[in-house]
């Protein structure tokens, strides 16, 4: 896990390969790194980015599932 999870995210959240996500998820799960920390990629500079791979996915999944 990359540095940061160390220090925001619970030991039990670690465990998991989703980090804590497996229990809402079905099927594969993709992790993506982003810029700024978990709550620094909301600021209104890196925003457009994460906005712009929560739209990619969407649309592939929207699309997959035909």
């Amino acid at each position: 896990f990359p540095e940061e999870y160390l220090t925001y995210e619970s030991g039990r959240a670690l465990e998991d390969p989703a980090l804590g996500w497996s229990a809402f998820v079905t099927g594969s799960l993709a992790v993506e790194m982003l810029p700024g920390d978990h709550l620094g990629m909301l600021d209104t500079d890196r925003l457009p980015v994460l906005a712009e791979r929560l739209l990619r996915r969407l649309t592939r999944s929207l699309s997959a599932s035909g």
